[in-house]
């Protein structure tokens, strides 16, 4: 699927983050934070989040990528973690 989608400066941290990426890895990033919000929202663990986004670059053929470390990453930039429990 292909879908056109632009980011406006009324989303400015996401565009932010995706003007600091080279071209080619901007579509990338955004697959990888809708995938994170996927998550957050259905209530999965990070684990949930790390296996399927292992699974994606499986798929992709991303060669020696680490798929785990990325996501942790990810979850790192965007300030926090998928615990329960919000005090942790």
């Amino acid at each position: 699927m292909k879908i056109l989608v632009n980011i406006s400066p009324a989303s400015p941290e996401l565009l932010a983050d995706l003007e600091a990426r080279p071209k080619r890895g901007r579509a990338q990033r955004l697959r990888e934070l809708a995938q994170i919000g996927l998550g957050v929202v259905r209530g999965h663990s990070s684990e949930a989040v790390t296996n399927h986004s292992e699974d994606a670059q499986a798929h992709s053929g991303a060669a020696g990528a680490n798929a785990a470390s990325h996501s942790d990453a990810l979850i790192d930039q965007l300030g926090g973690s998928f615990d329960d429990d919000p005090d942790s």
